[in-house]
């Protein structure tokens, strides 16, 4: 259903795709993908920017999980327990009205990666369950425990999954460093690539067999 949410939105409007590749093209580029690195996965990055959309002034997307009317339950035992789901979105998206928002990938480019970089992630989660135009979510609401530091980045259907769970503080620091730069940077007019190229590793490494002697 995580894959059918996103094609959906994808569907609505070809900009999510646009700008989703842009966003995850960048991250990798500055080795800001894997979580095991304690960075966001590429999903993760794919959420923020279906929620920026939602946050748009006008919206480039609805919430299509506010729209659907039938639930559509699925049990899940990943934690160990049980636990009910509720997976309904709207589906029908070739029925709705496109958004008024008209700005071009280059400009929600930009727009997208000073929205993060101001976003108050200390109070706020990134929750496209509950996302409304210019209305921030509490992030001590929702179902998971966290705290000031720790983002918070809601799977939209399994409520106890915070894909933020486990970015390291300096992985923060570092993808809000470079949104900020990027931002700045594009905003300006630079260009592309001096914010999307990959960064060369100046450490070196010598593979040598020890024997006995």
């Amino acid at each position: 259903r995580n894959t059918l949410l996103l094609s959906a939105y994808c569907e609505f409007d070809i900009r999510v795709k646009q700008l989703g590749r842009l966003v995850k093209d960048w991250a990798k580029a500055n080795g800001l993908v894997g979580t095991a690195e304690g960075y966001l996965n590429s999903y993760a990055y794919m959420l923020l920017v279906v929620f920026f959309f939602q946050q748009c002034s006008p919206p480039v997307l609805p919430n299509l999980q506010l729209l659907a009317k039938e639930a559509v339950p699925v049990v899940d035992t990943k934690w160990d327990y049980e636990d009910v789901w509720d997976t309904k979105f709207f589906e029908d998206v070739g029925s709705m009205e496109r958004s008024g928002n008209t700005m071009s990938v280059g400009e929600l480019l930009v727009a997208f990666f000073l929205f993060y970089a101001n976003f108050d992630f200390d109070r706020h989660a990134v929750c496209l369950r509950l996302s409304r135009e210019r209305v921030p979510v509490n992030k001590f609401d929702l179902t998971t425990p966290t705290n000031k530091d720790q983002w918070y980045v809601e799977d939209p259907f399994d409520l106890r999954h915070n894909l933020a769970a486990q970015c390291s503080p300096q992985a923060r620091a570092k993808i809000l460093e470079l949104m900020r730069a990027a931002g700045v940077s594009l905003g300006g007019g630079g260009a592309w690539r001096e914010v999307c190229q990959p960064k060369q590793d100046d450490r070196h490494f010598i593979r040598c067999r020890v024997t006995a002697s």
